[in-house]
């Protein structure tokens, strides 16, 4: 069964990925925000880290590479439905 964690386990250990998430921790910590709750979290947009915005705006965008189509995507199964249903929730 491949399921959605599995996925984000893989997808989080990428080379990349791991250079984004430090970049943003690092930034966090400059800023002094870093494990403060505050409910905001440092955001890329173009590539660019812009600023802060809310935690769920920021962790609830889609992003491109986990869009039905492209190579990766939660295996071939129906990827129309997971995506419905992630837009609803």
């Amino acid at each position: 069964m491949y399921n959605k964690a599995l996925y984000d386990k893989k997808f989080n250990k990428k080379p990349g990925q791991r250079k984004k998430r430090a970049e943003l921790n690092r930034y966090n910590r400059k800023k002094g925000t870093y494990g403060n709750r505050d409910g905001l979290d440092a955001s890329h947009k173009g590539g660019k880290i812009v600023g802060f915005e809310s935690e769920a705006k920021n962790r609830g965008r889609i992003e491109k590479s986990r869009l039905p189509g492209k190579k990766g995507f939660l295996g071939k199964w129906n990827a129309h439905k997971v995506i419905k249903k992630q837009r609803k929730e």
